[in-house]
């Protein structure tokens, strides 16, 4: 999907050591595909907010947001955004990478559960240097896959919980400006 990703947004999550892209967030045949260091920047933007968004319920009461109705109609619904973001982004990792594969086992043991190396590797049975590379294939996969997910993608993070139902515009459409035709007024010159 290269019409989904901008070179604005690669280039403002790029990072500048990196040796594929070089920086500019886009790499791949013909410069249209994001860089994996941009993927990568997109999971832990997902991660860091799962993980905001799950400290705050813990010790809290859950806060309860008034939503319009998907059936266009002038009803409201109540939503729990917070848990309903951290569900989506554990569910939507789940599918992406298989509920029984030995990925998904690493990224819940890494990422959910907060383990370190070396209790992941004995039950994943993988060395430390296998282990490392399985974590950042895993980070650009599901950063992919949660800027790739239809109809409510999780990144960008501010677009899930101010979305407007029936708005899937991509980064792009959302970045143009609609600039008129002509003016409205008559513009006219000081002598």
């Amino acid at each position: 999907m290269a019409a989904l990703w901008d070179r604005l947004d690669c280039l403002a999550m790029a990072r500048q050591g990196c040796r594929t892209c070089f920086g500019s967030g886009m790499a791949g045949r013909l410069w249209t595909d994001p860089c994996h260091c941009v993927l990568r920047a997109v999971f832990r933007a997902c991660l860091r907010e799962a993980a905001r968004r799950s400290a705050r319920r813990n010790g809290s009461f859950a806060r309860v947001s008034l939503d319009p109705d998907a059936t266009r109609s002038r009803r409201t619904i109540y939503a729990l955004r917070d848990q309903d973001f951290v569900a989506d982004f554990s569910l939507a990792a789940r599918r992406a990478l298989g509920p029984e594969s030995k990925e998904y086992l690493i990224f819940k043991l890494h990422f959910l559960q907060g383990k370190d190396w070396k209790e992941c590797s004995a039950a994943s049975g993988l060395d430390r240097g296998e282990h490392f590379h399985a974590i950042y294939r895993i980070e650009a996969r599901l950063g992919r896959a949660f800027a790739e997910l239809r109809p409510y993608r999780l990144w960008p993070v501010d677009e899930y919980f101010s979305r407007v139902e029936g708005d899937r515009r991509t980064p792009a459409e959302l970045l143009k400006r609609r600039v008129p035709a002509a003016l409205p007024y008559p513009l006219r010159l000081a002598a």
